[in-house]
């Protein structure tokens, strides 16, 4: 089952909310030399503590793929790498924007062997866009147990996907 979350105020965040989310601004006014997409996937791997994060770009002319440019293991890089959208909960997120499955990701997909094998247990999932507003790629959590704070989360990646667009676009 894919599950909605609420959006929150800025008034509705704690002082620690407040504070990841004014520390990830800070992190992009500033955002180190080097890769950006790959520093980026970092950062938020670092702050929300998942287990892996992947951005990917999706593969024209049908965008039926996903084609890595940074996957992480604890904040560790990945090779990169493509598969297949389809009977995925990535497919989701090409067709609806954010996703997030708090637990039970591999029941809900189950043709996809790569949840198995990654122990994925909860997924989140956000489009990202060109400039003329089409999907060009997405940005992903997973993580062995649920992903905490999906509302805190999905105003981080408000914050930095902006950065990222612009790299896929190029």
């Amino acid at each position: 089952m894919r599950y909605e979350f609420a959006q929150r105020e800025n008034k509705d965040w704690s002082f620690e909310e407040s504070k990841v989310i004014h520390d990830a601004f800070e992190f992009m006014a500033n955002l180190p030399e080097g890769d950006p997409i790959c520093t980026i996937g970092q950062y938020l791997s670092k702050v929300t503590g998942v287990k892996y994060l992947l951005i990917g770009r999706f593969v024209p002319p049908e965008n039926d793929k996903v084609q890595t440019v940074c996957f992480l293991n604890g904040g560790q890089q990945l090779a990169n790498m493509t598969y297949d959208l389809k009977n995925t909960p990535c497919y989701g997120v090409y067709q609806q924007q954010v996703c997030y499955y708090p637990f039970g990701v591999q029941e809900e997909f189950p043709e996809d062997f790569d949840l198995v094998v990654l122990g994925a247990t909860s997924y989140m999932g956000a489009a990202l866009k060109d400039y003329s507003g089409e999907s060009i790629g997405l940005i992903v959590l997973m993580h062995d147990k649920t992903i905490e704070n999906p509302a805190l989360i999905d105003n981080l990646l408000s914050i930095v996907s902006p950065a990222i667009e612009k790299q896929l676009a190029g």
